[in-house]
């Protein structure tokens, strides 16, 4: 099921975006929808503040209270793998919209083909994928595990520990190639980074990205190294708006 929250305090235009949602939802009974609005910015501030979560944002951009551009850095901070629609009647912020990686930008009056387009495509990036095995000697024999559920791997004394969601940990034998070069299949899924000598982290489960390091599901705090900091920035930012972002 995936949860909507829309968000305009022009009533006029909200009800329309809702029209739109629902005429959506008929439209597609595969899918599982629910659909919240509010017409104040700072009562979906209050709701985020009380944990409340979702995973769609269709937010307008002009608001009185506060613009949609700050709402989504908040959304963003708190739900890195949320999807934000915004909605405007003029182009002008469109760069602003960029900078939260928003994966959709509409202009009012909206149009249901490009609205039932944009669902389309923010749907199909959210949608769980089929998962990928990675398969690994530790000193008890052979381990399979699926990379979704991989948080992180760290590099001790040339001995991978491979970090789980479910708070498992797995130790490999001694590696005689590099790190990253024993790693290289799992490089390359765009979902990992290597931030630092040492770690290789699966950005699904970075919470959030603080100034020299990214803080995990886990509650782990990973390093990046000062030399790599840019680039893992750059890398970090555009995963979010990727399509295999789920």
């Amino acid at each position: 099921m995936l949860k909507i929250i829309m968000c305009d305090d022009d009533e006029r235009d909200l009800q329309q975006v809702a029209e739109l949602v629902e005429a959506y939802r008929q439209s597609r009974p595969e899918q599982v929808l629910t659909a919240e609005r509010t017409g104040s910015a700072g009562e979906l501030l209050e709701r985020l503040g009380q944990g409340k979560r979702y995973d769609i944002y269709v937010l307008d951009i002009m608001m009185d209270e506060q613009d949609g551009i700050a709402i989504g850095k908040t959304v963003r901070e708190l739900s890195p793998r949320s999807a934000i629609i915004y909605v405007t009647s003029t182009p002008e912020y469109a760069m602003s919209a960029f900078g939260v990686y928003a994966s959709g930008y509409l202009l009012k009056p909206l149009e249901k083909e490009r609205f039932f387009e944009c669902m389309d495509r923010v749907i199909s990036q959210l949608q769980p994928r089929e998962e990928t095995i990675y398969t690994f000697k530790s000193r008890e024999g052979i381990v399979s595990i699926e990379l979704g559920s991989l948080v992180a791997v760290e590099n001790v004394s040339r001995v991978m520990h491979f970090y789980m969601d479910s708070g498992e940990e797995h130790e490999s034998v001694y590696i005689r190639k590099p790190f990253e070069k024993q790693l290289e299949a799992i490089l390359e899924d765009s979902r990992f980074i290597q931030p630092h000598k040492s770690f290789i982290v699966n950005m699904e489960h970075v919470e959030r990205m603080l100034a020299h390091d990214f803080q995990m599901s886990d509650g782990s705090i990973i390093p990046i190294s000062r030399n790599n900091l840019a680039h893992v920035k750059k890398r970090y930012l555009e995963y979010l708006s990727k399509a295999d972002r789920r």
